[in-house]
């Protein structure tokens, strides 16, 4: 359903066309009262506080009959619930520059050898293949246990729409379905690199992976990470591990968290935030894009 406040500004948008004697922002405002709101901003600002409710409500609620909602992730760690109602994870102890944090559990993984065709359909739709056609009980584990949203949902092209006829045909599964664990793993799998010996073509060769695991799940993107992600790959061609490593000393209560694209420390704030826009779906707002996007602002201010 699209939010009131797209609605309202795609008309505010058409209103501007044809008379420009008001600001959008006027005209915006105008609109928002009339549909019982104080302005626009404040429209905006109850849309926020409706998103995390229903954040925190998903993530505190459980089929579950005792109190433990997810799974344990490791020792000195816990999944919790942020002020902004995602899910993160945090430290109940201490760990030095180069402690394994994480050790992660693999929940599935496809190499490029193994998958259907990923040139063609690339390997988020080949994984989405393997779970329809071989786990759908980690489908079901994934939604119903460890709770998992299906929060970034990419626009569906001539190519993803004729993939989802496929496989609908095939597996005599609906539309909606196939599109649901699609973006499942457009969520949470982990674009992954690993040199591996491949027996059936008797060489080493670098195959990208696609794969999900557990505690990554919940462990959230930061341009300023205080762990690094690093895995290993068995003779089989098989990712065997994927786990976190401390890059600085983490304390009691910090967050965990990792860059989902590698090294971005000399990155800048906009390749950062196009960058995880177009492959992840959302804009970052950790303490570093925080501090950079505000030293912008008081730059172009201080300029006029």
């Amino acid at each position: 359903m699209t939010k009131i406040s797209i609605r309202l500004r795609k008309q505010a948008k058409a209103i501007r066309k044809t008379d420009s004697s008001k600001k959008l922002t006027q005209i915006q405002n105008e609109l928002a009262v009339d549909n019982g709101y104080p302005s626009y901003k404040a429209l905006l600002l109850q849309e926020k506080q409706d998103e995390i409710s229903k954040r925190v409500e998903f993530a505190t609620s459980s089929d579950l009959n005792d109190s433990h909602i997810y799974p344990t992730i490791g020792e000195g760690l816990e999944v919790y619930v942020r002020k902004d109602g995602l899910r993160g994870i945090r430290a109940l102890s201490a760990f030095d520059i180069g402690d394994v944090v994480i050790d992660d559990k693999i929940l599935i993984n496809l190499g490029a050898y193994a998958a259907r065709d990923p040139n063609r359909e690339g390997m988020p739709w080949s994984l989405t293949r393997h779970l329809i056609e071989r786990h759908s009980d980690l489908i079901d584990y994934m939604e119903n246990v460890l709770k998992l949203r299906d929060s970034f949902k990419p626009k569906l092209n001539a190519l993803d729409k004729e993939i989802i006829k496929e496989i609908v045909c095939e597996h005599d599964v609906s539309e909606a379905y196939v599109i649901k664990v699609y973006y499942l793993v457009t969520t949470y799998n982990l674009k992954s690199v690993a040199r591996t010996i491949i027996p059936s073509l008797g060489f080493i060769h670098d195959q990208e992976f696609c794969l999900i695991s557990l505690a990554l799940c919940y462990a959230n993107h930061s341009c300023n990470p205080n762990t690094v992600r690093e895995g290993t790959a068995t003779e089989a061609g098989e990712i065997s591990a994927t786990f976190l490593v401390a890059t600085r000393k983490i304390n009691i209560g910090d967050e965990i968290t990792w860059s989902y694209f590698g090294e971005c420390q000399h990155r800048t704030l906009k390749d950062r935030q196009k960058s995880l826009k177009r492959e992840f779906g959302f804009l970052c707002n950790c303490s570093r894009c925080f501090s950079e996007h505000r030293k912008i602002k008081s730059m172009v201010c201080g300029s006029h």
